[in-house]
């Protein structure tokens, strides 16, 4: 079973959201593409308590972001 939430703050946006997904094998997919000029950081947690972070984006098209590995358990993402 896979539930994906999305919340965001009513802020100017610096991206844009594409489809999130998960693979075939079990991996978290997203799509995006940055707006303006702030890098984007892609953050995990498994309390969403503490969060580590996965990779930044810079701006300059879309970016494709695939887990390199499948998670177990729970597994929370956000974009900072």
């Amino acid at each position: 079973l896979v539930s994906i939430t999305v919340t965001a703050p009513i802020l100017p946006p610096s991206f844009h959201l594409g489809p999130i997904s998960v693979t075939l094998d079990g991996r978290f997919q997203i799509h995006y593409e940055p707006v303006g000029t702030a890098t984007v950081r892609l953050e995990t947690s498994v309390d969403l308590k503490a969060w580590t972070p996965v990779t930044a984006f810079n701006p300059g098209g879309l970016v494709d972001y695939i887990e390199t590995s499948a998670p177990t358990g729970t597994r929370f993402y956000r974009l900072r």
